[in-house]
């Protein structure tokens, strides 16, 4: 495992322990509201700084793009993006389904992410070219081959007409697929969705941020899955939506939402 890699996971599991903490002591009344939908507590930063000074100590050279504090930019070719907590209002309402997630990114290509769930103490890798881990186990997509028959996951940005494409969304996917769930993390969505637990992960546009998607969507594409934007095209960084799946029931799927 590279180097970088390893410092990741030192970090996430630092900031999950911090996290933990802090767990079952907020509210999302004693929070700061970012914007209608969306929050901010002392434990998103408490994690952002215990991550940024981690990785600093390794790669001082290195960008930084994180969510609670915008672009360090040292002009480097590497840059990370971190979101120290994912699933904020989950969070305060003292729900586990909440992770921290940062990824390596060199050129616009993903090396590593990372996204620890502590609650339930689930530490998902992967590393391009090398694979995806939950736990030390190598995770592999689902083997759901037909649209019928899939678990979808949808995600959603804090953006309102995130929100509308949300509400479209779900009336057509009700139509076609056997079941769909919003889990408040869009990274735990793309985790599941590489582990196996759900067939695909949707995240409507607009405003999937640089941080939102970069761990999860290498690992489903290192698990063996399929990745790209809401018209089928290869995902990129400036991409405004994901569609990531087993890869088997991909262009069913982009041809339902489409």
């Amino acid at each position: 495992m590279k180097q970088y890699t390893n410092v990741a996971i030192q970090a996430a599991r630092l900031a999950g322990h911090q996290l933990m903490k802090r767990f079952r002591h907020v509210t999302t009344q004693g929070a700061q509201r970012k914007g209608r939908h969306d929050i901010v507590t002392h434990a998103d930063m408490e994690a952002n700084d215990i991550i940024l000074h981690t990785i600093r100590r390794h790669f001082p050279q290195h960008d930084f793009l994180s969510e609670e504090t915008g672009l360090e930019d040292n002009t480097d070719t590497y840059r990370w993006t971190i979101d120290p907590l994912d699933g904020t209002v989950n969070f305060a309402l003292q729900s586990p389904l909440f992770c921290t997630t940062l990824a390596l990114l060199h050129q616009g290509e993903v090396l590593c992410g990372v996204i620890y769930a502590p609650f339930v103490k689930e530490l998902y890798v992967a590393e391009a070219g090398a694979g995806a881990w939950l736990n030390g186990k190598r995770l592999r997509v689902s083997t759901t081959h037909r649209l019928s028959d899939a678990l979808v996951l949808i995600g959603r940005t804090h953006h309102p007409i995130s929100h509308r494409n949300y509400i479209m969304l779900q009336r057509r996917l009700d139509q076609c697929v056997f079941n769909s769930r919003y889990l408040g993390s869009g990274s735990l969505n793309l985790a599941y969705t590489a582990v196996g637990r759900s067939d695909a992960t949707v995240m409507t546009p607009p405003g999937v941020s640089a941080w939102d998607a970069p761990a999860g969507v290498l690992m489903v594409r290192e698990a063996g899955g399929r990745v790209t934007n809401m018209d089928g095209k290869p995902w990129h960084l400036q991409s405004t939506g994901v569609v990531a799946s087993n890869g088997k029931i991909h262009n069913a799927l982009i041809r339902a939402i489409s």
